[in-house]
C-alpha cells in the first residue's frame, strides 16, 4: 500500500510541477494565430502532457503496480 500512496505522491507533484511550468499563454495568442510554427509547437507541448496522462492512467488502472509509473509503457 505505502508504493501506492508514494506512486501517486509522486504523481501530484509532477502534475503540480507541470501547472506551475504552463505559462498563461493567452497573451501570446496572437502570435500563435500569425506563425503556425509557433502552433505546432504548442501542440506537441500539449500532447507530451497527454501523453504523460495516458501513461499515469495505465499503470494506476494495471493489475500490478511493480515497476515506476513514469517508467510504465505499452510498448514494454
Amino acid at each position: 500500500m505505502s508504493s501506492e500512496v508514494d506512486a501517486l505522491d509522486a504523481l501530484l507533484d509532477a502534475y503540480e510541477q507541470i501547472g506551475d511550468n504552463i505559462p498563461s499563454l493567452v497573451q501570446y495568442q496572437s502570435l500563435f494565430d500569425t506563425h503556425p510554427h509557433l502552433r505546432t509547437a504548442l501542440e506537441l507541448y500539449f500532447y507530451d502532457i497527454l501523453e504523460f496522462n495516458r501513461r499515469a492512467l495505465r499503470f494506476f488502472n494495471r493489475p500490478s503496480k511493480t515497476t515506476f509509473w513514469w517508467e510504465y509503457s505499452e510498448y514494454r
